[in-house]
């Protein structure tokens, strides 16, 4: 059968039925904004804010969780633990996300970056690569938190053709707030149940294979 594709409004899906590889990519469309005050954006700075961003998703989301399939499919048999992979494409025009990327003044704080979902828009600023202190409703702190690849948690759904994206898990009273490690606190750990998306996509690729996480 070779490659199945699922495309969808937030990325695209593409499942290797012969190796296994199983590939997500969204594409961003970047908006250069400039902050009064701020030099404009070079070309090389262009490039290298997405280089930063490229390299913080892969390594960030790229083989933290595997996927097991059953069912009648040869993949499934032997059974084995499948890698998901992430990816961000820079593309010029359409794309399945506009990036509006703010350059602030030299000494000007980082400001708050944050993905509307609806708009399928995502608002980030030039210093997002550099790490940072942040803390969350259960009084626990991290030093060295990254704000990219958790902004990109907020880009999936949480399921398929639902309208509402993976969550914060930092604030008061959300179930997973203990889980100080998990990237959509203050961690840099990828759960299962922030890719409950591509599972129910993968799900729906073929009636022979069925996908759930690997324990």
């Amino acid at each position: 059968m070779g490659h199945i594709v699922r495309r969808a409004l937030w990325g695209v899906i593409d499942l290797d039925t012969r190796t296994g590889h199983i590939f997500v990519q969204e594409e961003w469309r970047y908006v250069w904004q400039i902050d009064p005050g701020a030099r404009p954006w070079t070309l090389r700075e262009r490039r290298r804010f997405h280089d930063t961003v490229d390299r913080h998703v892969w390594g960030t989301w790229s083989r933290r969780v595997r996927v097991r399939p059953t069912g009648a499919h040869p993949l499934a048999n032997p059974s084995r633990d499948l890698p998901v992979e992430f990816d961000v494409r820079w593309v010029l025009s359409g794309g399945h996300w506009t990036v509006n990327v703010r350059k602030v003044p030299p000494g000007t704080p980082s400001p708050r970056s944050w993905v509307d979902f609806g708009a399928r828009q995502i608002h980030l600023d030039h210093l997002d690569g550099i790490p940072h202190a942040v803390g969350n409703a259960a009084n626990q702190a991290r030093n060295r938190f990254y704000t990219i690849p958790h902004e990109f948690g907020h880009t999936l759904p949480t399921g398929a053709g639902s309208a509402v994206p993976v969550d914060d898990e930092y604030n008061a009273g959300h179930a997973h707030l203990p889980d100080t490690d998990s990237l959509m606190n203050i961690g840099r750990q990828v759960r299962g149940r922030h890719i409950q998306v591509v599972l129910d996509e993968l799900n729906a690729m073929s009636p022979d294979l069925q996908f759930t996480v690997a324990p």
